[in-house]
């Protein structure tokens, strides 16, 4: 009894007062998604940095876990499936977490994208993290945001850089839409392929703005020109067009934009 208490003791007091980042202290809540056994190991990685103020405030199993369970007494909150009643759960009763963190390398597609929904119509942020197998012992839990590709179903599409760049080097393209989230990218991945001129058009000046700026960083030596317009003015992409002459026009979110230019159109669009 005394060599239990003795040994026994000092550890499981030492775990109760600083195995967690108590609630008080606690600069970011998270709940973790993922199978238990995943989401064990995961725990165990964050006990080992509580410097960084971080804690686990429920798990939502990607199995048939029941809610009652506990991981290293970390409530189970529910099934994935059940995602929006949980969140509805913790919000009302306030106990909003900071952020939503996968686990699950697999986890992605519909699912996720059910997870991200929920998420986003009460404020809370998704992200994932690494892969257990890129951590070191003493490497500190980086979490990143969800990316694009993990939202599909099917493998990522590997794009022809070879035939990309053989249609577009050394031509002038333009991409409207150029500060939104899918135009923005569009010109990120233009700008690589060495076009003689990229053309910029947006009806968003700041948007517009921030792009070109990351672009005069990323890829100094393109020669850009900037554009406020609204693609529904026919009359100004009449003008735009008659004086950029582009043969690409990448238009993200007006297919059938191309038609608006009665007098003169790209060659590619």
């Amino acid at each position: 009894m005394v060599l239990l208490v003795v040994l026994g003791g000092a550890r499981v007091t030492y775990r109760v007062l600083y195995g967690r980042v108590p609630y008080w202290a606690a600069r970011q809540r998270i709940v973790l998604i993922g199978d238990d056994s995943v989401v064990d190991l995961y725990m165990r990685v964050f006990e080992r940095n509580l410097h960084t103020g971080t804690r686990v405030a429920g798990i939502v199993a990607v199995g048939a876990h029941r809610p009652g369970q506990r991981i290293h007494n970390v409530p189970i909150l529910g099934n994935v499936a059940d995602i929006q009643s949980i969140l509805e759960r913790l919000v009302s009763g306030r106990h909003r977490p900071d952020s939503l963190v996968v686990t699950d390398p697999a986890f992605r597609g519909s699912q996720l994208t059910a997870v991200l929904d929920a998420a986003s119509a009460k404020g809370i942020a998704v992200l994932r993290a690494p892969a257990l197998t890129d951590l070191t012992p003493a490497e500190q839990v980086r979490l990143r945001p969800i990316p694009l590709e993990d939202l599909l179903n099917r493998p990522q599409v590997r794009l022809d850089r070879e035939g990309m760049e053989g249609m577009i080097a050394g031509r002038v393209v333009l991409v409207t839409g150029a500060g939104g989230t899918i135009g923005s990218e569009l010109a990120r991945q233009i700008a690589g392929l060495r076009p003689s001129r990229l053309v910029l058009l947006d009806h968003g000046e700041f948007a517009l703005w921030q792009i070109s700026m990351e672009l005069s960083q990323t890829a100094p030596d393109i020669v850009r020109e900037s554009l406020v317009a609204d693609v529904r003015d026919a009359a100004r992409l009449d003008t735009i067009m008659r004086n950029t002459d582009p043969i690409w026009c990448s238009m993200p979110q007006h297919s059938n934009m191309c038609r608006l230019s009665r007098t003169t159109r790209p060659r590619g669009c």
